[in-house]
């Protein structure tokens, strides 16, 4: 079928739906379904063809409930063998509309009048998209500025990191003006440039002495001077989740060098040396070396946030607008105030009502000068979030193929990331090397999980009574 005909059934499916806040319609008012979608989704797979067709696949006399038995509106209406699996069999270069014909019984929570109900299959060679509530295709490659320019994403020089809600919106609106990362052997490949010829295969810097009989690895310490070559990035990409569902947000950052924004320090295990007399001194090694960098962040270009995430920066920006024009407020009073009292020495009465309408007359003014010099503040957050990391453990177990500590419990406050260095209540200092239980770079409050530390020996650390995991976030 040609796929503006397609379109147009689609169209006129859609204009048959009612949605109302009544029994007749079961207060199905806010649910509406947003064809555009549809719409935008086939105009995109279709991008490239020379003859833009739409498959179809036809069924009828379907009696699907309107509710599912924990009493949520039922959301898939194809069948997985008769309508699912061949329409994605088909669906390889152009996409598949299923039409399926609902007899809309009353009985099953309809109108008792039948209707369509479509559904779309994209083609299996077509990238991957994400879709604005407007209708209009953001792919994830792509992030639009508020001056509705279109940013491409797709390039070498867009970092691409995962950052937790908290410090997502608190960059937002200009409270977190960095970005901290450890570079270690699981993340490094994201930093650095990789080099097939290279001994430890990232690129060594040919600027700086290096004894490469020294390079034993991502950690090596090179008498303090980072021996890498790092990726340039202009931009960063953050989504805060570790799915597609998540909000994107998009920032520049200031121009750097290998050697601005990373810093290093030494590893130092616990280990001690005694001489003969058996003095005992600490042992610091000077070959290894923790990295570290900082991105500092120019500005924010853009970003694209999800339904709930809209709604907390709308009820944020309310706030701060709030607190603003509160402050813009006093600022107004205390201007009548000192007017006031320096009439009531040295004016008449009418002298003072005259003081009262210049200031009134000057408000205007007041408000702008104050709008123009008042700091951006993020608005006070009762999120556990906000609060510094704890986790309470329950259990404690050594892994020996990772050689480390492996702690499980639950998140009471904060989050922690992978890299982090985190006190346990026992006075030990560690370092988390990965989650159990997860597969991004943190976890947050409410999480129950396993946090795998390095930087304590086997045979050190047992007993969960009372052992508390903490840390502070920068």
């Amino acid at each position: 079928m040609d796929s503006a005909v397609a379109q147009d059934i689609i169209k006129k499916i859609r204009s048959t739906f009612i949605y109302e806040d009544n029994t007749v319609c079961t207060f199905n008012a806010g649910l509406e379904w947003d064809a555009n979608e549809m719409l935008a989704a086939i105009e995109y797979s279709l991008q490239d063809k020379e003859s833009p067709k739409v498959l179809i696949h036809y069924a009828d006399n379907r009696n699907m409930s309107r509710l599912r038995e924990n009493g949520k509106y039922i959301d898939a209406p194809d069948d997985g063998n008769s309508d699912t699996t061949p329409s994605r069999a088909a669906a390889v270069n152009y996409p598949v509309l299923m039409l399926l014909r609902q007899n809309g019984k009353k009985e099953d929570g309809w109108r008792d009048t039948p209707f369509y109900w479509p559904v779309l299959v994209v083609p299996q060679k077509v990238k991957k998209v994400m879709y604005a509530l407007n209708g209009a295709v953001l792919s994830d490659k792509e992030i639009i500025t508020p001056d509705g320019l279109g940013i491409d994403t797709d390039g070498d020089n867009v970092l691409r990191l995962t950052l937790a809600s908290e410090p997502f919106f608190a960059m937002i609106f200009g409270g977190k003006t960095g970005e901290h990362r450890d570079i270690n052997q699981n993340t490094a490949s994201r930093y650095i440039e990789q080099s097939p010829d290279s001994p430890v295969k990232y690129k060594i810097r040919t600027d700086i002495p290096i004894d490469m009989s020294k390079i034993m690895g991502i950690e090596s310490y090179n008498d303090g001077v980072f021996p890498f070559v790092l990726r340039k990035f202009d931009y960063i990409l953050f989504r805060n989740s570790h799915d597609s569902s998540g909000s994107l947000l998009l920032v520049k950052l200031k121009p750097y060098t290998d050697d601005s924004i990373v810093e290093g320090s030494p590893k130092s295990d616990k280990d001690r040396l005694a001489d003969m007399d058996n003095n005992i001194t600490p042992y610091l090694e000077r070959t290894l070396c923790d990295w570290s960098l900082t991105y500092e962040i120019e500005n924010v270009v853009g970003f694209k946030l999800n339904k709930a995430d809209t709604k907390r920066y709308e009820e944020m920006k309310a706030q701060e607008l709030s607190e603003q024009q509160i402050t813009q407020e006093d600022a107004v009073t205390i201007d009548k105030k000192q007017v006031a009292n320096t009439a009531d020495k040295a004016m008449k009465k009418e002298e003072i009502d005259e003081a009262i309408r210049s200031a009134k007359a000057n408000e205007a003014e007041i408000i702008e000068h104050n709008r123009k010099v008042q700091p951006l503040d993020i608005p006070p957050s009762t999120s556990k979030m906000d609060e510094p990391f704890k986790m309470v453990v329950d259990g404690i177990y050594w892994i020996e193929g990772k050689k480390g500590y492996l702690l499980s419990g639950t998140i009471e406050s904060g989050f922690v990331e992978i890299g982090n260095k985190v006190l346990l209540s026992n006075g030990m200092e560690a370092k988390v090397k990965e989650f159990d239980g997860g597969d991004g770079e943190w976890a947050a409050a409410g999480d129950e999980i396993g946090i795998l530390l390095s930087g304590i020996k086997n045979g050190t650390l047992s007993g969960v009574e009372d052992l508390i995991v903490t840390s502070e976030w920068k």
